[in-house]
């Protein structure tokens, strides 16, 4: 019987109709021949393609979004808000993480790598923790985040005002540094550049990120 979740690395996405359908070629042999029953080959197939899926959309370094799972994701969000009340439901910040390019020279491309990986830990923690904030505010909440470039990226906070988004933010520009500076002590001070904008009905994934 072939292991389960035995799943391609770093796949590009013209490639997974290919591999599902590979797979599914021998997951079918394992059920033909009895080495597994009708009820293990439809939940591995279901778990794995779940997985694939994932990874098609996921940064496979920083576990957040990557830029086509964002645009999927905000696109869908754009569309929801289009059909609520109000001017605008959330927030959309564009982030960059100083000084990559200069760290990656100096040090390698395993500390770039590392200071990503504490960054956008650092984003979900904060997040984590201000969601509680945010669903008092409105209870639809929505937050997205995703790497959308080398050093750049962006965080969608559905339900959340510039005022509590610049408190988020803050909040995580200060973990981050004393994260960063723990974890990597040769960057004595790390630090991020935001932009912020309301995200409001018509708007675009590409006007809202240019906006912001």
């Amino acid at each position: 019987m072939t292991e389960g979740k035995v799943l391609p690395e770093n796949f590009r996405p013209d490639e997974h109709e290919k591999w599902v359908q590979e797979h599914y070629n021998k997951r079918l042999e394992d059920y033909k021949n009895a080495e597994i029953t009708q009820e293990q080959l439809v939940e591995l197939l279901i778990s794995e393609r779940e997985h694939l899926e994932s990874q098609a959309t996921t940064d496979s370094l920083t576990g957040a979004l990557n830029k086509r799972g964002f645009t999927n994701e905000l696109t869908t969000e754009l569309e929801t808000i289009s059909h609520l009340p109000g001017d605008h439901t959330g927030v959309l910040a564009f982030i960059d993480v100083d000084q990559l390019k200069p760290i990656n020279d100096t040090h390698g491309h395993a500390a770039g790598d590392q200071l990503l990986k504490i960054f956008a830990n650092t984003i979900h923690e904060v997040i984590d923790k201000s969601l509680e904030v945010i669903y008092l505010r409105d209870p639809r909440v929505v937050t997205l985040f995703g790497r959308i470039g080398g050093d750049e990226f962006g965080l969608y906070l559905g339900g959340c005002d510039r005022k509590l988004a610049e408190t988020i933010i803050h909040t995580a520009r200060t973990h981050i540094q004393e994260n960063v500076s723990t974890t990597l002590p040769f960057i004595p001070q790390q630090t991020i550049s935001t932009g912020l904008t309301y995200v409001k009905k018509g708007d675009t994934v590409e006007s809202s990120l240019e906006r912001a």
